[in-house]
């Protein structure tokens, strides 16, 4: 759908099994979600190779708001 951000993601097996690898997914989405009302009509397409050690959703979910925003800041 056009003039919509949309959002792709590989994650790679390195991530984990199948759960570990969709909870990653749900966490990226959910902060998608939140920033989409600011972002242009890209396709964006986010590449994890790499499982973040011992983090938390909390932790996870505020670095990826600053990803986001740090995005935004480009964008402009």
């Amino acid at each position: 759908e056009w003039g919509r951000p949309r959002l792709g993601l590989s994650i790679s097996s390195k991530y984990g099994n199948a759960v570990e690898r969709n909870r990653y997914r749900r966490w990226l989405r959910e902060v998608f979600r939140q920033h989409k009302g600011e972002l242009p009509p890209y396709d964006l397409h986010f590449v994890a190779r790499q499982k973040p050690t011992n983090c938390s959703k909390k932790s996870y979910i505020d670095e990826l708001n600053a990803d986001f925003e740090k995005l935004l800041h480009r964008l402009r």
